[in-house]
């Protein structure tokens, strides 16, 4: 009861950003967890948790130059926290399923994770944004 087709895709949107060089990263599969679904991973070498959050995709991203190159992919008056995921050896990771329902089908969603605390000026890395096309 959950599956996603071949027409799913997963596109990057931006660079991740932090204070210095470093790059939070984040990554995405659709219909990769088990029984279909969203898989989320990323990647930070500082913070202890990745708040992860969803939203619509919005009409044009924001730049956040305080931050260094850093830029917000999701929708700033629309989104929702989809996950606080904690980070383990530099890691974080979580999964979900997604029924198949036809409400779903051709979804366009963003996400994007903030990892904190940093030392970067706003206090948290931006990892890159993903846009997520539902497939079926």
């Amino acid at each position: 009861p959950h599956v996603l087709d071949s027409g799913a895709a997963v596109d990057r949107l931006s660079e991740g950003c932090g204070g210095g060089a470093r790059r939070a990263e984040l990554y995405a599969a659709l219909g990769g967890s088990p029984n279909g679904g969203l898989s989320i991973e990323g990647r930070s070498s500082m913070g202890n948790v990745a708040q992860i959050v969803l939203s619509a995709p919005p009409m044009h991203p924001i730049a956040f130059p305080q931050n260094g190159a850093c830029t917000l992919d999701v929708d700033p008056n629309a989104w929702v926290l989809l996950a606080s995921l904690p980070i383990a050896n530099q890691r974080f990771a979580q999964s979900w399923p997604l029924p198949d329902d036809p409400a779903l089908y051709g979804l366009q969603a963003v996400v994007q994770g903030f990892v904190g605390p940093t030392n970067a000026p706003l206090g948290a890395d931006f990892t890159n944004g993903l846009l997520l096309n539902l497939g079926r």
